[in-house]
């Protein structure tokens, strides 16, 4: 789980893996198509997305002695002010190399990049493969001036071989065209001129992740395998089941982990509290390692209609079944789950959210509830309740919502944390029992002492992508970032 926790990630992928044509071509770089007559498409792909802006229809490259020529069609007008679009290449032919966000077979040295306010061409600059950092002549974030035309639906551009290292260029070379945000999906790419392109939106983002190429049918004939004498365990299949059914009107049967055969199942396994899925799991090579975090999971989908996801904790299972959740999609006839394997543990320890004055005065708070759903969806652990309720817990309907709100958190693996802000409002609780003021206790958490205050070594403070989401430098009520 990463440090985004809020936001959608959709992303267009069209990945060419392809020889450039042979024989070289000088093109005029104005978003005309008239100087490209004669040269094959390197990937086309057809007209599935709501969004026509982010659509890609087809793809072309070029080059001469000078040159590398780039051209990308989109079904409908490009459009920089609601989307982001890149080209990413891989000069060196070295996948251990460069950029990647893991799904892709790709590292890229290389990418023009283009939006409402910056269009250039950039050079790799992280400190890690999955480090997506940019910039130019070691500057970071800044773009080296290029040609680059575009005119409705197509985009040219012309990229000097010499700034990408390139003297001579290869007789092959890997280019990936990529519209943010976007929505589509067709076969996985291979050494053929076939484009790919997926959908992914899992949030929080899994720390590790590879698409496998495939999709899933997802129908009534399957079923879910779990535990079912470990209660934990149970309610993660049970919410799984109440999706399936809400969602995709698809009824599927809880059964246990004790004997599995045949395939189309969707298993929830726990090898520590199960020892009858501890061979299956390791002939799938799913076995979690016992230094995987308290919190982690793996999941993956296999090609024989097979979703497993494993996690030595029941927590970590019910993160892993939200996982399950986020990689389901239904067409206008199917339920699909794409094809992936992840392994996923958490960034930071506390992850969570502030309410402020619950009111315990109606019948229940159930707006609270959809938002520890939503909480839980998106694996968080920690919700901090403000009311001014905590004085009327005496009074036996006030204290039953309190526990009913306590367990239900607690059931979704989030710690529910009293605000008393004043005694006033926790003189009720805090006049039986003091030790409450304490704080919340966690577990090998390494401190050390500043001027007499114990400060955590880690930070506390999570980077965020749009870092000026606070402020408001030109005064219009609405903060720069939004």
């Amino acid at each position: 789980m990463t440090k985004r926790f809020f936001g959608l990630a959709v992303i267009l992928l069209v990945t060419l893996f392809t020889p450039l044509i042979s024989s070289a071509s000088t093109i005029t770089v104005d978003g005309s198509t008239s100087d490209w007559a004669g040269i094959t498409a390197l990937g086309t792909d057809a007209d599935d997305v709501s969004d026509d802006s982010a659509d890609i229809k087809a793809s072309y490259a070029t080059n001469d002695s000078d040159n590398l020529y780039l051209r990308l069609d989109l079904y409908g007008s490009l459009n920089a002010t609601g989307h982001m679009y890149f080209i990413y290449l891989d000069t060196d032919q070295n996948t251990q190399t460069g950029f990647t966000y893991g799904w892709w077979s790709t590292g890229a040295d290389y990418r023009i990049y283009i939006d409402q306010w910056n269009i250039g061409l950039q050079k790799f600059m992280g400190s890690s493969q999955t480090d997506d950092t940019w910039g130019w002549a070691g500057v970071i974030y800044s773009l080296k001036t290029i040609p680059i035309a575009y005119n409705q639906g197509i985009l040219e551009c012309a990229i000097p071989r010499a700034d990408i290292g390139e003297a001579s260029f290869p007789e092959s070379n890997n280019i990936l065209f990529r519209a943010w945000p976007g929505d589509d999906s067709i076969p996985y790419f291979n050494a053929t001129p076939l484009a790919y392109a997926y959908k992914i939106d899992i949030i929080p983002f899994p720390q590790e992740l590879a698409l496998k190429g495939f999709n899933l049918t997802i129908d009534s004939t399957w079923d879910i395998r779990t535990n079912t004498s470990d209660t934990e365990d149970l309610f993660s299949a049970q919410q799984l089941q109440q999706e399936l059914s809400a969602k995709y009107g698809l009824s599927l049967s809880i059964d246990s982990t004790s004997s599995i055969s045949g395939t189309k199942h969707i298993i929830l396994a726990n090898p520590t509290e199960d020892a009858s899925i501890q061979s299956f799991l390791t002939q799938r090579n799913l076995y979690p390692e016992t230094s995987l975090d308290e919190e982690g999971y793996l999941l993956e989908t296999y090609s024989d209609d097979m979703i497993i996801a494993s996690s030595n904790t029941s927590k970590g299972l019910f993160y892993g079944m939200q996982t399950i959740r986020q990689i389901l999609a239904k067409t206008s006839t199917l339920t699909i789950a794409y094809g992936v394997k992840i392994k996923d543990w958490p960034d930071s320890k506390m992850r969570g959210m502030h309410f402020c004055g619950i009111n315990f005065t109606s019948s229940s708070p159930d707006y609270v509830y959809d938002k520890i759903d939503k909480m839980a969806k998106y694996k968080m652990n920690m919700a901090v309740f403000e009311t001014c309720y905590y004085n009327l817990q005496n009074d036996t309907n006030t204290r039953n919502k309190l526990i009913e709100l306590f367990d239900y958190c607690r059931q979704r693996h989030i710690e529910p944390v009293p605000d008393m802000d004043n005694w006033t409002n926790g003189g009720a609780v805090t006049g039986k029992d003091l030790n409450v003021a304490e704080g919340v206790w966690i577990r090998d958490e390494q401190f050390r002492f500043v001027n007499n205050v114990a400060e955590p070594l880690k930070s506390i403070n999570i980077a965020v992508e749009n870092p000026g989401f606070e402020t408001d430098s030109n005064a219009d009520g609405m903060p720069d970032g939004w």
